[in-house]
């Protein structure tokens, strides 16, 4: 409700990726148009064309690539060229700041997975940040492929879906530096783990409501908790314990899981 009340836009964002997922998931091409919208507005939405290519689905990232031309000569209606190209050298800066937002992997704006790396892992022998990032986005996308594979093993297509879409979301927040707001993308797997989670299984209980009041106190006012929690960079952590609630929950999920309860046939004339 803070993150809404202050107009985050990366709660629009979430927005975009989950309706983008639900089309995707009623095989309608209007996803990718969806997912192009999200583009002008941050990067994140890179990490699903990975996904896409990884999968070897060329028509997903053909599609979304098009919705990307489309929805960027759109302004030509009304602006001149000019001004047209000079916009889109502005949003192109943009996108490159966003992405090399931070030039080092700590201090007080990074809660990223590298800041909490850093900090409790630092690799002594390495020097250079981006030797150090690259090492760590490396393990992130062997970590994924891994995931990916897992889920293709012990999953239905769809469950798999929702299980793989949740995944790139915690990695999107893990990965990215640009403050507190866009752990708001851990969601979806804080939504999937908390459907199937089982009253005997205390261990995966514990997890997830540390990783909880950790995402809760700090995006919230917890106090004395919160400033503690950004002190020692422990919002990252929140982000990598539902990474295991998640691999827990892989061999029951199947079992516990409730599908759309609106039918295919039954959907609304949008997703058809």
């Amino acid at each position: 409700m803070r993150e809404l009340h202050l107009g985050q836009i990366n709660i629009f964002l979430l927005f975009l990726y989950i309706y983008s997922f639900y089309l995707l998931r009623h095989n309608n091409n209007m996803s990718f148009f969806v997912l192009a919208i999200s583009c002008f507005i941050k990067p994140y939405f890179l990490i699903f064309l990975m996904y896409f290519l990884y999968q070897k689905n060329m028509k997903a990232i053909i599609l979304t690539i098009i919705s990307v031309f489309m929805i960027g000569f759109f302004p030509l209606i009304t602006y001149k060229f000019k001004v047209f190209i000079e916009q889109n050298y502005l949003w192109f800066n943009e996108l490159k700041i966003e992405i090399f937002r931070q030039g080092s992997v700590s201090g007080d704006s990074n809660i990223s997975l590298f800041s909490f790396i850093d900090k409790y892992f630092s690799i002594g022998l390495i020097d250079s940040i981006i030797i150090k990032k690259l090492l760590i986005i490396s393990l992130c996308a062997l970590f994924l492929l891994y995931f990916f594979n897992k889920t293709k093993i012990l999953l239905t297509e769809e469950l798999k879906l929702f299980y793989d879409f949740s995944m790139l979301c915690i990695f999107i927040s893990l990965l990215t530096s640009n403050g507190k707001s866009v752990y708001i993308l851990l969601m979806p797997s804080i939504f999937i783990i908390s459907s199937i989670i089982s009253k005997h299984n205390y261990f995966l209980i514990v997890l997830f409501s540390i990783s909880s009041v950790i995402l809760g106190l700090d995006i919230g006012d917890g106090g004395v908790y919160t400033k503690w929690i950004r002190t020692y960079y422990l919002l990252p952590s929140s982000g990598l314990i539902l990474i295991i609630c998640l691999l827990i929950s892989l061999k029951k999920a199947n079992l516990n899981y409730f599908s759309d309860p609106i039918p295919l046939s039954e959907s609304l004339p949008l997703t058809k």
